[in-house]
């Protein structure tokens, strides 16, 4: 090799150590600028009065509309007259009206992402001492006060005799994304505050309301409830997790849960504080479950999913349940790898069946996306779909960001990535650059076996979805 050789390989080497990392660098820094900015400074000074609280409130929720993506230029016209009516009406409003008009400003995106935070929400308002969740036939009670456990299981039929069904397909109005994803994040939170029932003429109180019920053996009965006062500290949990009768930490003590003929048979709503569960099935079959898609304490995603690597590669099973049904998000990015290997470990005389529902959300789509597209490689597991519809749509926005309301307190987050896990997502204008590194093209999620869950199975303990699954194993053989 020349000395004139040497040299040229030396400043090529030499160049590439410089300028590679700086692109790396360059990357990161220009996708963090494009999809992570903060919102900006809310700089006003001390109002003096409540109108002039909702003013410089309202004056900084038009930043939004240019920071959230999601919005359609139709969508982002009306939301700015939507939020020119309310500063004209500010000082008139009830604080429930003033935060359902700026629930209805986010609403209109109609992005299952960019929405006011239910979470926070629940302690700005007086609230009924009852906590109750969507079934497949109807919204049922599963957490109650002690004045109220007797109504434990009962079904809500009214509220103030407004059908429960009609009262949210009315609120659906200030939640975007699907009526799937709103029953199940945020609906009983509308429900249950009788200050957005009176603001939007369906109370005349903000204490109290009565409720028509029906219990499970047929019987009704109508019942004034008046509500607790608004709590900041009540325990910030997701709507699923109500359906496990175990304790909350921070949950009143002298609360009382609906518990199931046999807790132990519904083996996916035990053990609710675990993220990630394995479980071997008769016959040398595999489940697996999801809660979330990151690290939780000192539950590690990255061990859980070697533990399952392991698993099926030691031992591939005739079939494997990937239980995504309460499984609400995270960081895509942990689990995709194993996601795409799984149909070719087990391999084409094997099948996957993934469980999903309302609760299947944001990474918890991706993981069954990334699933769905590897099985249909030749010499792969099929993947069958089994429950009910996921909880928003296979094309949306997220890589959320927090926007704060100065004074209101009113949170939200505004989306700024663009993801299409049916028909993969290309344009590196608006779509989220991470897809380009994991891409997915799964086509139309829905199941490929229906399998809703009903109070009725749930009060007997039974896993209608775990049944199909070993129904259509059964008829393999």
């Amino acid at each position: 090799m020349s000395r004139r050789t040497r040299v040229r390989i030396f400043l090529l080497v030499s160049l590439a150590v410089i300028v590679l990392p700086a692109l790396l660098v360059g990357y990161l820094l220009a996708k963090d600028w494009k999809f992570h900015p903060n919102a900006p400074a809310a700089e006003y000074p001390a109002p003096t009065n409540l109108a002039e609280a909702r003013a410089q409130d309202l004056d900084y929720l038009a930043h939004y509309l240019s920071l959230d993506m999601s919005y359609s230029d139709a969508a982002r016209e009306v939301a700015a007259a939507l939020i020119a009516d309310l500063r004209s009406r500010s000082g008139d409003l009830s604080p429930a009206q003033f935060e359902l008009g700026v629930s209805r400003v986010a609403a209109l995106a109609d992005n299952g992402h960019s929405n006011v935070w239910g979470n926070t929400r629940a302690g700005r308002f007086a609230r009924l001492p009852l906590r109750g969740y969507f079934f497949a036939d109807g919204y049922h009670v599963l957490r109650a006060g002690p004045q109220q456990r007797g109504l434990l299981g009962a079904r809500i039929e009214a509220i103030n005799g407004h059908r429960v069904e009609d009262l949210a397909a009315h609120f659906k109005r200030f939640w975007g994304g699907t009526k799937e994803g709103f029953l199940n994040r945020a609906g009983n939170l509308f429900l249950e505050a009788p200050d957005f029932l009176r603001a939007e003429g369906f109370a005349d109180r903000s204490d109290a309301v009565q409720l028509t019920v029906q219990f499970p053996d047929g019987s009704t009965l109508e019942q004034v409830v008046t509500a607790d006062p608004a709590d900041p500290g009540e325990p910030r949990v997701a709507a699923n997790r109500y359906l496990s009768h175990e304790p909350i930490n921070g949950f009143g003590e002298d609360w009382f849960a609906f518990e199931v003929a046999d807790p132990e048979a519904f083996f996916a709503l035990r053990e609710p504080a675990r993220p990630f569960r394995l479980r071997l099935l008769e016959g040398g079959s595999v489940y697996v479950q999801y809660r979330t898609n990151t690290s939780v304490r000192d539950h590690r995603i990255e061990a859980f999913n070697e533990k399952v690597r392991e698993t099926v590669e030691t031992a591939p099973p005739r079939f494997l349940v990937l239980d995504l049904r309460f499984n609400g998000g995270g960081d895509y990015t942990k689990t995709a790898n194993l996601m795409r290997s799984l149909p070719g470990l087990i391999g084409s005389e094997g099948r996957i069946y993934a469980l999903t529902g309302p609760g299947t959300f944001s990474a918890g789509i991706f993981s069954l996306a990334f699933l769905r597209d590897a099985g249909r490689e030749e010499g792969a597991a099929d993947v069958i779909i089994v429950g009910t519809r996921i909880g928003d749509r296979e094309r949306s926005w997220s890589e959320t960001n927090p926007f704060v309301l100065p004074n209101s307190g009113v949170g939200m987050s505004f989306s700024t990535g663009l993801h299409d896990v049916a028909n993969g997502c290309r344009d590196p204008r608006v779509c989220y650059w991470t897809d380009f590194r994991y891409p997915v093209a799964a086509g139309n999620l829905d199941p490929d076996i229906e399998a809703p869950l009903t109070f009725a199975d749930f009060a007997a303990g039974r896993d209608l979805a775990l049944e199909k699954v070993l129904e259509a194993e059964a008829a393999q053989r």
